[in-house]
């Protein structure tokens, strides 16, 4: 009875289906566990193949790098010294991009301060590949060059002078550079002298790198613009030291490091150099124009006869543009509108802070900021000053010159030391009239007691640490100098 009840039950047909099912589920399957993951590598394939971006064509965006192949739609590849590389590298010295190639004709270069890649007319997914360099590269690849003597810089000199401009070209500092000199400027070792690189007509237009090396003993006394570098345009210079060095321009502008840069950037540069000149005489820069100023500093004295004397930077032009982490231990003598970091300014001077002496005629001098150009807007913030001057705190003088630029400049979190000076903001200037300022207004006094405070409100970004090793009479000292002075 129970089997005939269980063969009532049974249904042939859809046990055989069932069956069927089965048997042709494990003959098959392995079809469907290879074809499903390429049906979804087909898939995104496609997606990165003609996805949009999330941005418009039009907007100029900046993708971090380091560590990530892909950010967002952009696929990135490095090579380093022409070889592939599983990881793209920190900033470090020593590391140049020499190009950047994108595919679709998509616009990209490497930003150095950010350490990213700065991408423009952006239309669908891209692939870019950074050619990062180092030193090895010299002679393996014809971008890429090394000098580790005074004889290699001289002839550097000779070919820029000449017409050579070394476009798209990176240079290393591969040693110590170094020499005595008579007072004439003639090498007393048997070398050659120095000659200022880059002219008017012949600027420097490539990378200079010294690589952690520095550039000592150098001596140049000429009537004319006196500066390692004169003349650059669309250049970048790191990691450059000057020191011990003597740089005297008679009738014209002089600095340690660069005369006039245009477009570009110096980053990581020191001068501990004695230079004398007349107009823009300053430690690292004479004249910036649309350049920024980064992580420099200068312990050297400056001595300007005329105008625009400055421990860091002569003068610069360029309201969009930015002097950012200087400091100042040299003292400072010069003739009217003379800065403990700066002469002049149309742009943006922050996280900055002086220690030297600042010395004016007619006390038209600050201890941070000789002049402010209201045309261009400038902004002072974020800094301090405690070095003794004989003019004004911070800034010296508004210049107004056509007196329809009342407001637009933005001074503010700014403090001295109140031994220092009487006032953090001098005089204005009124077409060929100074009229008396005096004010504090975003240039506070600070007593010695109240100055290592200072970092709670100057410390927007964490730019400034404690100065633990007391290095700077226990007053906020920069955080990127801190670990400089740590290795």
């Amino acid at each position: 009875k129970d089997f005939d009840y269980i063969m009532k039950k049974f249904n042939k047909d859809r046990y055989l289906r069932k069956l069927k099912l089965k048997r042709y589920w494990q003959n098959n399957s392995r079809y469907f566990y290879i074809g499903i993951p390429c049906l979804l590598c087909l898939i995104l394939g496609i997606y990165f193949a003609y996805s949009k971006f999330f941005v418009s064509s039009e907007e100029e965006v900046i993708r971090t790098t380091v560590g990530e192949f892909i950010y967002g739609d952009i696929i990135m590849t490095p090579y380093v010294d022409g070889q592939y590389s599983s990881t793209f590298p920190e900033k470090k010295t020593g590391i140049n991009v020499e190009k950047v190639i994108c595919d679709g004709g998509v616009s990209a270069s490497w930003d150095e301060d950010k350490w990213g890649l700065y991408v423009t007319n952006l239309s669908k997914r891209t692939k870019c590949s950074v050619y990062f360099v180092t030193p090895a590269s010299c002679g393996i690849n014809d971008n890429v060059s090394c000098i580790n003597s005074r004889e290699g810089l001289a002839t550097l000199a000779n070919e820029v002078n000449n017409g050579d401009n070394k476009s798209g070209k990176i240079i290393y500092l591969t040693s110590d550079l170094g020499g005595k000199f008579d007072s004439d400027g003639n090498a007393l070792d048997g070398n050659i002298s120095w000659t200022p690189i880059g002219t008017e007509s012949n600027p420097f237009s490539g990378t200079f790198d010294g690589n952690g090396h520095i550039i000592s003993n150098m001596y140049i006394n000429i009537n004319d613009n006196a500066s390692l570098f004169n003349y650059s345009s669309n250049s970048t210079f790191k990691n450059v030291g000057v020191v011990n060095s003597y740089v005297k321009s008679v009738n014209g502008h002089a600095s340690s490091i660069v005369g006039e840069i245009t477009n570009g950037i110096i980053e990581n540069s020191f001068s501990n150099s004695t230079i004398i000149g007349q107009k823009f005489t300053a430690g690292l820069v004479s004249r910036s124009f649309s350049s920024d100023i980064i992580n420099c500093y200068n312990t050297g004295n400056i001595f300007g006869d005329v105008q625009f004397a400055a421990g860091a930077i002569g003068y610069q032009s360029g309201d969009d543009h930015i002097i950012r982490n200087i400091y100042n231990y040299g003292n400072v003598k010069g003739g009217i509108e003379s800065g403990g970091i700066v002469g002049g300014i149309q742009g943006t001077v922050m996280k900055t802070y002086n220690l030297g002496k600042i010395e004016c005629l007619n006390n038209y001098c600050g201890g941070l900021v000789g002049q402010a150009y209201l045309a261009y807007s400038p902004r002072i913030y974020n800094s301090y000053n405690s070095g003794k001057v004989e003019g004004f705190g911070i800034l010296g003088i508004l210049n107004n010159e056509d007196g329809t630029h009342e407001g637009g400049y933005k001074i503010m979190n700014n403090y001295y030391l109140s031994s220092t000076a009487s006032w953090g903001i001098g005089e204005k200037y009124d077409g060929d009239v100074y009229s008396k300022v005096y004010s504090n207004d975003g240039a506070e006094p600070l007593s010695q007691d109240q100055m290592p405070s200072v970092i709670s409100v100057i410390n927007g970004d964490n730019a400034f640490v404690e100065d633990t090793n007391n290095i700077n009479n226990g007053y906020p000292i920069l955080k990127w100098q801190a670990e400089r002075e740590n290795n």
